[in-house]
């Protein structure tokens, strides 16, 4: 398996679609050197759930993640799969 986010970031994604978000959690914290805290991990699973994609289509979305830096973060590091940029300023999410 190779090490980095890209290796366990569609294991983690079948976990967060099956509702088992601490293996989720698990499995993205289980990246060498990675930073981020299980809790924030596991958040950021279940926003991505089938569920919520209403949510990922609002301004309040958007500020929240703009707010926690994560589009700086996604422009830095890879966009996740329901997100793009749109624009040099802006993004959408499915």
């Amino acid at each position: 398996m190779r090490r980095g986010g890209v290796g366990n970031t569609p294991l983690a994604q079948a976990y967060a679609a099956a509702g088992r978000y601490s293996e989720a959690a698990d499995t993205r914290l289980a990246i060498q050197g990675n930073l981020e805290s299980r809790r924030s991990v596991e958040d950021a699973a279940r926003i991505w759930h089938p569920l919520y994609a209403p949510l990922r289509k609002t301004e309040r979305f958007k500020t929240l993640v703009r707010k926690a830096d994560m589009v700086d973060f996604w422009r830095e590091r890879g966009w996740p799969d329901l997100c793009r940029p749109m624009g040099a300023d802006d993004f959408v999410c499915d």
